[in-house]
């Protein structure tokens, strides 16, 4: 398992991880706006069927606007389902957050997934974005 430690203090772990390239499946063309709405947004739900309904939250993706006509993603697309076995409202036994962010090649030639996880984590507040839960 894969730990992480968040500013907040909390402690959590990745329960499932997805890696893919953010235009895997464009085989002719260049992205645009449009296309680049429709990759996030099936991003945001393509996960639902293998991890069950969860709450999701994106981490606004850095779009590369050199070609205006063409704005594009980087060229990586990761979803993780994190864990933490400590509630935001202690009626509950744990909390849970599926997260969506992009990031070029690069972030991996250097970082690990736990690094590469643990930078996009902490660009969020966990308390407000996560979902509790019982077992």
């Amino acid at each position: 398992m894969i730990f992480i430690n968040l500013k907040c203090g909390r402690s959590v772990y990745i329960s499932d991880f997805h890696y893919s390239r953010t235009y895997g499946g464009l085989l002719e063309g260049s992205p645009d706006e449009e296309m680049n709405n429709r990759i996030i947004q099936r991003a945001l739900s393509r996960m639902d069927s293998i991890w069950g309904k969860r709450r999701t939250h994106l981490i606004p993706p850095e779009v590369d606007t050199k070609d205006p006509e063409h704005p594009s993603l980087p060229s990586t697309e990761l979803t993780a389902w994190i864990t933490c076995h400590e509630p935001v409202n202690h009626q509950y036994m744990g909390s849970e957050l599926v997260l969506v962010w992009y990031v070029d090649d690069e972030a991996f030639e250097t970082s690990s997934i736990r690094d590469v996880t643990s930078a996009a984590l902490n660009a969020i507040n966990w308390n407000d974005l996560a979902d509790d839960f019982d077992w």
